[in-house]
């Protein structure tokens, strides 16, 4: 299961992503509400969190500050090369076993284009949109996730 990434991703939409994450990596937040407002003002498809409180799963405290609760070092790479992705790409052409294909319809990260790839190099595979997600599609309605990845699961059963 491939969620809202593919062989290849939208350079502009994943450098977006990568400048919030990091955006705040090395001075972290004063407060959860802060943090609230930061995610608020950025996830502009999704509704502001009820209570701050709901953010501390994501969070580590330290001296006082919130810091995002992740190794900002996994953000140091600036994407896959040409050559990674033909491997991919060759790799992809294998695969050969059940495989999903989920993106946020309201995504920049994964776009038509990265799912068309995809699709070419893995015809086998299921694909799905999800409605008003974004690239944090569980995050942005969970609900329509977890309904694709049952139906997928129950598919594969058969």
């Amino acid at each position: 299961m491939m969620v809202d990434v593919g062989l290849s991703v939208n350079p502009a939409g994943s450098q977006r992503v990568r400048s919030f994450m990091l955006g705040h990596a090395e001075t972290g937040f004063d407060s959860l509400e802060e943090v609230a407002d930061t995610v608020g003002g950025y996830l502009k498809n999704r509704d502001r969190v009820r209570t701050p409180e709901e953010l501390r799963k994501s969070l580590i405290q330290r001296d006082g500050r919130w810091f995002w609760h992740w190794d900002p070092n996994i953000l140091k790479s600036t994407g896959l090369s040409g050559a990674e992705t033909g491997r991919l790409k060759q790799v992809a052409h294998k695969l050969n076993v059940p495989t999903l294909l989920i993106r946020g319809a309201l995504s920049d990260v994964l776009d038509d284009e990265r799912v068309a790839e995809f699709i070419e190099n893995v015809p086998h595979a299921l694909y799905r949109s999800v409605d008003d997600a974004a690239h944090m599609v569980a995050g942005d309605h969970n609900d329509a996730f977890n309904t694709v990845v049952c139906e997928f699961l129950e598919f594969i059963k058969r």
